[in-house]
């Protein structure tokens, strides 16, 4: 059974008021202090998010211009990042699938980052991988060096 580490002297990246990102030991935690809204992501989802902040804001830029957008990323496992017309916000969300069908479903486990947010939130994320160099080195899925490797992957 996996042990979670405690956030004692961890180093926050203030993204907002109230809202921050920290580095654990297995994963990157996302959280608003005042709703009580927290995600986790592991280092590798973190990381693919991360690759897709130009597709992202690229969706972000149509729907300030009022066109419509419904843009989906899909960042490892069930942990999808998403931009919408209708919704000022970046939206990563984990879904999941219903027995019988084909179509996935979001669940409640989620975080939305306000668009206002959204340049604050790729600065501190910036600045966390540049202090953190082996983020750097972790490859998102999709990248496995042989297909052994891609049978034994957790995320795809």
């Amino acid at each position: 059974m996996a042990t979670k580490t405690k956030a004692v002297g961890v180093k926050q990246y203030i993204f907002a008021e109230n809202r921050c990102i920290r580095l654990m030991k297995d994963t990157v935690v996302i959280s608003d202090h005042v709703k009580n809204s927290t995600i986790e992501l592991t280092h590798q989802r973190f990381v693919t998010l991360m690759l897709n902040v130009k597709e992202i804001e690229e969706g972000l830029r149509k729907v300030c211009a009022s066109e419509f957008v419904k843009h989906q990323e899909h960042i490892g496992g069930g942990w999808y990042v998403s931009v919408t017309t209708g919704f000022g916000c970046v939206d990563i969300r984990k879904f999941f699938q219903p027995a019988f069908t084909y179509e996935e479903r979001p669940t409640r486990t989620g975080f939305a980052i306000r668009i206002s947010e959204w340049l604050a939130f790729v600065d501190a994320a910036r600045l966390m991988m540049g202090e953190n160099a082996f983020l750097t080195e972790i490859l998102p899925c999709g990248t496995h060096l042989s297909a052994a490797d891609a049978l034994e992957c957790k995320e795809c």
